[in-house]
């Protein structure tokens, strides 16, 4: 055989760079369609998280009137010190404490919970609007409106992330979807 011949025999291992490129493409085009998906996925992931959190602590707040025989209030609070939310927002965070008085007023002494801002541009907005829940200590909602709803969605408004918690004056705060509560949750 000749050098010539030899060379005709030999195998490459490997890709070209049409391969490659193709390869590329075809997952840059993947990666496109399933950026959304992802994105309405994590939003509605991180929603749940702050509806579930706010749910929790309603339910820690009635549970502690029941346990302790005291009114407990949940507030709304933009500085972590004192009740001062306002227009029924509660993205800047929220106190739960005894509130021996009913007074609304927060002393640390009585804290139980403290929940920090929300990290992002996510609204938590009641309807109708209230800065404040108190349970007495048979564990009942003083003076909350009928069916309370407290609103979490993204900005811009993403529909697939909204999840609500609906309070109601005997039960214990549930967390709800559009999905799945077209009704109730809007």
């Amino acid at each position: 055989m000749t050098p010539a011949t030899c060379q005709r025999h030999r195998t490459f291992n490997g890709f070209t760079g049409i391969e490659l490129l193709v390869v590329l493409a075809i997952a840059a085009v993947m990666i496109t369609l399933a950026m959304p998906s992802m994105t309405n996925l994590l939003q509605g992931m991180r929603t749940q998280g702050e509806a579930n959190a706010l749910a929790q602590d309603i339910n820690l707040a009635r549970s502690s009137a029941l346990q302790t025989g005291l009114t407990t209030t949940l507030c709304s609070s933009r500085s972590g010190t004192v009740c001062d939310g306002v227009d029924g927002s509660w993205q800047a965070g929220w106190l739960v404490f005894t509130d021996p008085t009913s007074s609304q007023t927060f002393s640390a002494d009585n804290m139980l919970r403290r929940e920090q801002a929300f990290s992002n541009t996510d609204t938590l907005q009641t309807t109708p609007m209230i800065n404040s829940i108190s349970f007495n200590r048979s564990g009942f909602a003083i003076n909350l409106p009928a069916n309370t709803l407290l609103r979490t969605a993204t900005t811009p408004d993403n529909p697939d992330a909204v999840r609500c918690v609906v309070i109601q004056a005997t039960r214990r705060a549930t967390v709800q979807s559009p999905s799945r509560n077209p009704g109730t949750c809007q």
